[in-house]
């Protein structure tokens, strides 16, 4: 015989009366502000279950248990195991940045990838459209890039690894979707393949225009993690580390490339063993226990607050989760800076530039170095300023008008940093950055 189960959970349910007002045979009331049900005359339905906006009532015409006495075995349910990925590690093969995001995102794990094609990233959405099949994943060409970051989150929701690729215009549109992941806790990694803007721009030249919108593009006060790799290698071991950081904390992460990395070929060796894959569990705030998912301000069930102090509470939990655990972010790059009395500040592919200048300075006799972001965001400004005393003077280089200077200045003080910016699509090259040296070298022997 059948058995049917009917079970409503006082802790979550909010007395709004949509189920009473719903029920067809009405065996369901509201009592003192709580839902109550009447066994008499009850169909088991389940449109009381369907329409509760707080999932407090569960409803069952087999032998499910109530959501409060779920067994032991369903409370970790995984996802089908995905065909691992391993990349071709037998030497070392020439490629591209976009290609080693893809083969680095697959090794991590990532099992979707829907997206919109968009120079420079376009090659992103090729290789995971020919890849992802083969591995039982999912790869889905939207609309427009609103559609394709619409529905990695509901893939990431529902616990998949999931990944979009885009660039400035693009990324634009998907602001308020990556707000929404940020506030509803969903980790998804999100490419921004950068080019010159505003606008439509330069679509094929290299710039880093897009360092404040990745951080503050969406609206409202939320955490923000921005990766930045220099070499088509870090394209595979820091996208991995991407993903393993939006689980961590439970939101979106941003790998802001370069045109010039992107579409860079360079030799490399994938080794697994520089990238952890990382397993497909459903995703729940807490495990066992039913959540809604919202980009309301919630509680640990998912539940939203209206409260002013409950909610100034959870948005504070919200943005310290990061600060507190800055150390599980990737370091600095440090380059010569043990002596270092003038140095370079930069991320990205920048740092190609500014790292042969550096060396080349050094063998002219100048006490130079360079410090590269690779998290751009939350800004490094501890290490930053742990070199304050010993820099004389800072060179801020990077390709826009300006961006990251303003942190860097925010950290030292404006009268100590020099702001070396290219914006037309040209790249700064060494000797741009090697006379800058010079002449701050100069500026720092007449201070003295």
């Amino acid at each position: 015989m059948e058995k049917k189960n009917f079970h409503i959970d006082s802790r979550l349910c909010k007395g709004c009366g949509i189920c009473a007002a719903l029920c067809p045979s009405g065996t369901i009331v509201i009592d003192e502000e709580k839902a109550v049900w009447r066994k008499d005359n009850c169909v088991f339905c389940g449109i009381c279950e369907e329409h509760c906006p707080s999932f407090a009532i569960a409803v069952s015409k087999g032998t499910t248990a109530p959501i409060d006495k779920m067994p032991d075995e369903t409370k970790s349910e995984m996802l089908p195991e995905a065909e691992v990925y391993c990349p071709d590690n037998s030497g070392p093969v020439l490629m591209q940045g976009n290609e080693a995001c893809v083969e680095g995102a697959l090794a991590a794990g990532m099992r979707f990838f829907a997206g919109y094609p968009i120079t420079p990233s376009t090659e992103i959405a090729e290789r995971c459209a020919l890849l992802l099949p083969k591995l039982g994943g999912t790869f889905i060409q939207m609309e427009d890039e609103m559609g394709s970051i619409g529905a990695v989150v509901g893939a990431a929701a529902a616990g998949i690894m999931a990944m979009t690729a885009t660039s400035g215009p693009g990324f634009s549109l998907q602001q308020e979707f990556i707000g929404y992941a940020a506030a509803a806790e969903i980790p998804c990694v999100i490419v921004n393949v950068q080019r010159v803007g505003p606008g439509t721009g330069l679509p094929t030249a290299s710039a880093q225009g897009d360092v404040m919108q990745s951080r503050w593009g969406s609206h409202g006060d939320r955490p923000a993690i921005v990766i930045s790799p220099s070499s088509v290698k870090e394209c595979w071991t820091l996208i991995g580390c991407c993903f393993r950081l939006a689980r961590r904390f439970r939101t979106p992460v941003i790998f802001l490339m370069d045109e010039q990395i992107a579409h860079l070929r360079e030799s490399v060796e994938l080794q697994m063993s520089e990238i952890l894959p990382i397993k497909n569990e459903r995703f729940g705030f807490n495990a066992g226990v039913r959540c809604h998912i919202t980009g309301l301000i919630h509680d640990s069930l998912g539940r939203p607050i209206a409260d002013p102090e409950r909610a100034e509470s959870a948005l504070h939990a919200l943005l310290e989760k990061l600060p507190e655990n800055s150390e599980e972010l990737p370091p600095c790059e440090e380059y010569m800076m043990d002596d270092a009395e003038i140095a370079v500040a930069c991320f990205g592919g920048t740092a190609r530039s500014v790292k042969e200048a550096v060396a080349e300075a050094r063998r002219q006799g100048l006490a130079a170095g360079m410090l590269r972001f690779v998290t751009i965001w939350p800004f490094p400004q501890d290490t930053v300023r742990h070199y304050n005393n010993q820099i004389h003077r800072w060179i801020a280089a990077e390709h826009n008008g300006g961006q990251l200077s303003l942190e860097v200045e925010r950290a030292v003080g404006t009268a100590n940093v020099k702001r070396l910016e290219r914006m037309g699509g040209e790249l700064i090259r060494p000797e741009q950055v090697l006379s800058a040296l010079k002449e701050a070298a100069q500026t720092c022997v007449k201070a003295k």
